[in-house]
């Protein structure tokens, strides 16, 4: 990398994770792009995979911590009957674990046949279809419709492999079930912390983790002093606040792969 390019994903990859601590989701967004043309397709999802694991234990252990300090919000919502002690809701990622395994191999499956342009006008229109229904009003909590959490559940896999944001449609579920600012950055945070993970061991056992320490390293540092920049943000983020922020961001995803779906 250039210097101006080791500038460009020091800043992305320190905002993407400010934008997660705070938000509770967001990190690929920001840095995705930048990585991809910066390192190549190759080693990007490489790296990104490893700076996930990072990104999300920083959320895990700063929910923990606030949650220790007796500052996050009590587990308890529609959904938080089986949320943990730091507001992961554990049963929630058990019922969306197997129709998003499903998405996951479908998403495999229709890589090679639609276009990539296609799948993201697709994310774009369902991100705006589901805000505009919503009406930017609060989260109204619905009840657990298995085949709305089958459908959520299997677009997140289906983007996983696809275009590599799956994070969408596991906000809106989850904001439609009453998760609280913590439960949903901790239970997105356990979600992704899995993908990352399963990322890097599938690519290890490939042969195609292609990774340069060295990249990694400075990296995980600018994710590091942004997660730090975005806890003490989060810490003392209104609820309202963090509604506005989540939307913004969803707006940003779905603008995002709208722009990506228009042929150059």
């Amino acid at each position: 990398m250039t210097a101006i390019q080791t500038i460009v994903v020091l800043v992305a990859c320190a905002g993407g994770a400010a934008l997660q601590a705070t938000a509770g989701f967001g990190f690929a967004l920001l840095a995705a792009p930048v990585l991809v043309r910066a390192l190549g397709p190759a080693e990007a999802i490489g790296v990104l995979g490893v700076l996930s694991i990072l990104v999300n234990v920083l959320t895990l252990a700063g929910t923990a911590s606030r949650a220790e300090a007796g500052r996050a919000p009590s587990p308890r919502s529609a959904a938080g009957s089986d949320a943990s002690p730091s507001g992961v809701l554990v049963g929630e990622l058990l019922r969306l674990a197997p129709p998003a395994a499903a998405g996951l191999i479908i998403g495999a499956l229709l890589l090679g046949i639609v276009p990539d342009a296609v799948l993201q006008a697709v994310l774009a229109a369902a991100v705006l279809a589901a805000l505009v229904t919503r009406g930017g009003a609060p989260p109204a909590v619905v009840p657990p419709r298995r085949a709305w959490r089958m459908l959520t559940g299997a677009g997140a896999g289906l983007m996983t492999t696809t275009i590599g944001v799956n994070g969408p449609p596991l906000v809106l579920w989850l904001r439609a079930r009453g998760a609280t600012a913590s439960q949903l950055r901790a239970t997105l945070a356990t979600a992704f912390l899995a993908a990352g993970a399963a990322t890097v061991l599938v690519l290890a056992l490939l042969g195609d983790l292609h990774v340069d320490p060295i990249t990694v390293v400075i990296a995980a540092v600018a994710v590091g002093a942004g997660h730090s920049a975005g806890h003490r943000r989060a810490t003392a983020m209104a609820v309202r606040r963090h509604e506005q922020l989540v939307t913004v961001v969803l707006v940003l995803s779905a603008v995002g792969a709208a722009v990506s779906a228009i042929p150059i």
